[in-house]
């Protein structure tokens, strides 16, 4: 077992530091517009959601970059600056998107799933410098379609009418759902049976768990889209806060009973 270089410990405490400010500004600094408080009690899913949105970006960002200047995924090798800068940013964001969510109550038992295995899948490079590649192809095939659905839920938290809003978020819809589908169900099972030939279990582990988590998630999107299009009949809340399926596209009758939406990192 190798030492955690000095700066792979100043990359994740330094990253663990950023997120940590970041959820605390968003939390406690910035407003919830007065909208979204009409609309949902937990408003609180809306500051979570806004550092949700900048790690989707921020995260994709730097793993893309990693993907230009390092090359593509070369299985069991030593990670590099920039692989190791990646993964330090996306497992110190689940973890500190894991700690205020489930503070605030925020997160239901696929997201405690799905953290767990980012966790141990980025966690494990960053820990062993290895695998740097996998961890940063991970990050795209796991965060590419989140910004996506950040963008969808925001207006739809707005609960408004405004037809460049609405038009945004049908496409932001249409982005997330073929993206998720591409990545996590057409490359998903050849990324994930590709890691079943590496030494280092950890990394196949992760991936069967997030795997797992995401076809949870695209029976929810097919689900919703079949409702969108009426070809099944939407389930109807009792409850005083109504769960909108994923690629529905809610207007101003979702307030009548409330409206939060179900949280997909």
């Amino acid at each position: 077992m190798s030492e955690v270089e000095p700066v792979t410990l100043l990359h994740f405490s330094g990253w663990c530091a950023v997120w940590t400010v970041a959820y605390l500004i968003s939390f406690f600094v910035l407003p919830v517009p007065d909208a979204v408080r009409k609309v949902t009690k937990n408003h609180n899913e809306w500051s979570a959601r806004l550092v949700c949105f900048v790690h989707g970006i921020l995260g994709c960002g730097l793993a893309l970059m990693s993907i230009y200047t390092d090359g593509w995924i070369t299985f069991g090798k030593p990670n590099t600056f920039l692989q190791n800068l990646t993964t330090a940013s996306s497992v110190s964001f689940f973890l500190v998107d894991f700690a205020f969510c489930e503070y605030f109550k925020l997160n239901e038992w696929d997201m405690h799933i799905h953290h767990l295995g980012a966790i141990l899948g980025l966690g494990g490079s960053l820990y062993y410098n290895v695998c740097g590649s996998e961890a940063v192809f991970a990050v795209i095939w796991a965060e590419l379609s989140n910004p996506f659905l950040q963008i969808r839920i925001f207006i739809g938290m707005l609960d408004t009418q405004h037809p460049r809003l609405l038009q945004i978020q049908t496409v932001s819809t249409i982005l997330f759902g073929l993206s998720f589908i591409v990545l996590r169900v057409g490359l998903g099972p050849l990324f994930i049976y590709s890691l079943g030939s590496s030494s280092y279990r950890f990394v196949f582990i992760a991936g069967v768990m997030l795997m797992f988590i995401s076809a949870i998630w695209t029976v929810r999107i097919v689900k919703g889209a079949l409702e969108m299009f009426g070809i099944i009949k939407p389930q109807t809340s009792t409850t005083q806060t109504q769960t909108v399926p994923v690629v529905t596209i809610p207007t101003a009758a979702a307030a009548e009973n409330g409206f939060a939406a179900k949280k997909i990192a």
